[in-house]
């Protein structure tokens, strides 16, 4: 534990050469036979949020990018955990942020491609919850991903023409592409009726 709590100290002072050795720590599949350390690390990546935030207004984007790893990557191999426990909420809207990220993809940022994966374990676990439980967590997030299917309107928008006609080959593929990822995304969203 000590470890973990040096390797969240050190990630969120801006030292990314933790955030390989975190992410592979806390993204481990036998991680949910520990429900309490997967909590403290919750509650630390939550802590995370403030420096993700003041990373995007320092244009850092090593560190942005570096966090959302660390976001992403938990969420996605711990969603179940997530939608859980008492930091669920938090993490979930971090994830948000993590796909509203400022700018154009793959131009001005490259994180919010991301966030796709996860929201599609979070997306499932909501939508295979039972009767009761599910009408509960629905209630509780349903909010997100009215919010997420706003984000995903702006996020596709194209530049202006100007703009766009700066942009090199590979940026224009990069770019159609993430919009089918996002129609993709909104579309596995609509079909598992969340």
């Amino acid at each position: 534990r000590e470890i973990l709590q040096c390797l969240f100290e050190g990630t969120a002072q801006g030292d990314l050469s933790y955030v390989d050795c975190l992410y592979e720590i806390i993204t481990h599949p036998n991680n949910h036979r520990f429900p309490t350390i997967l909590s403290e690390v919750a509650q630390n990546i939550v802590k995370l949020h403030s420096v993700f935030v003041q990373s995007k207004l320092d244009n850092s984007c090593d560190v942005s990018y570096g966090i959302c790893r660390i976001v992403t990557g938990f969420i996605e191999s711990h969603s179940t955990f997530v939608l859980k426990s008492g930091d669920g909420q938090s993490l979930v809207r971090f994830l948000l942020d993590v796909s509203a990220m400022p700018g154009l993809y793959p131009v001005d940022e490259d994180c919010s491609q991301m966030a796709f994966t996860p929201w599609n374990y979070v997306i499932d676990e909501l939508s295979d919850l039972p009767p009761p439980e599910k009408t509960t967590a629905l209630a509780t997030y349903g909010h997100v991903f009215t919010e997420l299917t706003l984000t995903f309107c702006r996020k596709m928008q194209f530049p202006s023409e100007e703009q766009y006609s700066t942009w090199d080959k590979d940026s224009k593929d990069e770019f159609l592409s993430y919009r089918e990822d996002i129609g993709d995304n909104m579309l596995y969203q609509i079909g598992r009726a969340v």
